[in-house]
């Protein structure tokens, strides 16, 4: 895919193309998120706007790039398992943090990553 990539990257000078090479540098890798390769993530503004696993055809690479300069570029929306990992671990530490005393910090910060689970991350203001 990343010749393909690379010539719609080409098409639109605006947009800067950065490849990670999975296998050489992990970390990088581990930090962004990626749970398969090839995956593509487009930003606009320093937010994530879009995320694609997977090979996709040259269209759909347009597309994407098309998107993240699009004043009304999508904003993320967190996918069911995100959703579910936020509201079972912010359950977790209130639940904790009941249970330990109660250790009010911990039900609080627990609160807060429930809550998180049930909204898009992201400014949306643009």
């Amino acid at each position: 895919m990343r010749p393909t990539i690379e010539a719609v990257a080409d098409h639109h000078p605006d947009v800067q193309f950065l490849v990670i090479d999975a296998s050489a540098d992990p970390a990088s890798v581990g930090a962004l998120g990626v749970n398969g390769i090839p995956t593509v993530i487009g930003y606009s503004r320093g937010q994530e706007v879009l995320r694609s696993t997977g090979r996709r055809t040259r269209a759909e690479l347009e597309s994407m790039f098309e998107a993240v300069t699009a004043d009304d570029a999508p904003m993320p929306v967190l996918g069911k398992g995100d959703l579910m990992l936020r509201v079972g671990a912010g359950a977790a530490l209130i639940t904790l943090g009941l249970v330990s005393g109660p250790v009010w910090p911990l039900v609080g910060i627990g609160t807060v990553v429930g809550l998180l689970g049930f909204r898009p991350l992201g400014n949306r203001t643009r």
